[in-house]
């Protein structure tokens, strides 16, 4: 019997001798991770790099905090944010701080990110930087198309940045500039309040016919949807101007119609009788009285065989298929006996 038990007290010796060490270690790395307190910045990303979570994410070597404080807002003297922008920023994980603003970030502005000394225990880098594009016009383009409405033609155009407008806010500083550096006149199309795509329509179209070299100009304070900074200089681009189709005066002539010389010219489009009404004009001057047929625009006056007429229409002139004179016509013409 005593054999027994002294056989069994040998053998709970020997167990606790091989199992004691295993367990001491295991006990020793759990201190080491325990009495680690120091830590460092591995990720500092904007919202293009990091899926979109968040404006800013801040991501650390180590768990920072436990899983109850995750989600709650740190306290505004813990990171510093220069120039300083509204928002809010919390744990998004044990070692993770999320930014979320409440405005959009201003461009070609140096954004810097400071972490407090005295909430975070950081080895090395704890100021980060990040700079923002400049503001610039992507794209800007017009094109021309037949009013049914007021049966002549208009420009319509686009104008594209890299940053959401807000219309209202580019009514004041938005310019379209003619190829001499004249402000033409537009007005903008329904759409949205802030976009980053703008409409814009040209009802008077003549300064666009002076060349084909426009411009579009912001001006120098401008602010983006959004943001408290204006624009530090004026920003101008090129406006592309697309092809128009070219109406044209094909034939020129007088011919008779019940004994009276009729003065006719004939167009490369159909055309309409109220795109000539107050763009036409004949001398010596007299009263006369406008037919459309077609393409061909009559005139009929009293005119005197043997003699010289001239005949004017101003550029402009628009055909229903979008055809614009582009110059203004101007003929001599003799009617003959």
């Amino acid at each position: 019997m005593k054999s027994n038990i002294r056989q069994q007290f040998i053998i709970g010796i020997i167990a606790f001798i091989l199992f004691v060490p295993f367990d001491l270690s295991v006990w020793g790395v759990e201190a080491n991770a325990a009495e680690k307190t120091e830590y460092s910045v591995k990720l500092f990303t904007p919202r293009a790099e990091n899926n979109g979570i968040a404006d800013f994410l801040i991501t650390f070597s180590e768990s920072v905090i436990d899983e109850t404080q995750v989600f709650t807002k740190l306290p505004d003297q813990a990171i510093r944010v220069t120039p300083a922008i509204q928002g809010k920023v919390r744990w998004m994980a044990r070692n993770q701080i999320g930014f979320f603003f409440e405005s959009t970030l201003a461009p070609s502005v140096d954004y810097t990110f400071e972490l407090s000394a005295t909430h975070f225990a950081l080895t090395g880098k704890r100021k980060f930087t990040y700079s923002t594009p400049p503001f610039k016009i992507e794209h800007a383009a017009i094109g021309f198309q037949y009013d049914q409405t007021l049966k002549k033609a208009k420009a319509v155009g686009i104008v594209t940045f890299n940053y959401p407008v807000s219309i209202t806010g580019l009514e004041a500083s938005l310019s379209i500039l003619s190829e001499k550096g004249a402000a033409i006149a537009y007005t903008f199309q329904p759409q949205s309040p802030v976009t980053k795509t703008v409409l814009i329509e040209i009802e008077n179209i003549l300064p666009l016919l002076e060349g084909r070299y426009l411009q579009v100009k912001i001006g120098k304070g401008f602010k983006c949807a959004g943001t408290e900074i204006g624009l530090e200089a004026t920003s101008v681009a090129p406006i592309q101007l697309d092809e128009m189709r070219v109406l044209r005066v094909d034939q020129a002539r007088f011919a008779q119609k019940d004994g009276k010389p009729v003065l006719q010219l004939s167009f490369t489009s159909p055309i309409t009788l109220e795109m000539f009404q107050e763009r036409t004009s004949v001398k010596p001057s007299l009263q006369y009285q406008l037919v459309v047929n077609n393409h061909v625009l009559e005139i009929h006056a009293d005119f005197k065989f043997r003699s010289d007429y001239t005949v004017s229409i101003k550029r402009g002139v628009a055909s229903p298929d979008g055809s614009i004179l582009r110059d203004t016509y101007v003929e001599t013409l003799t009617v003959p006996d």
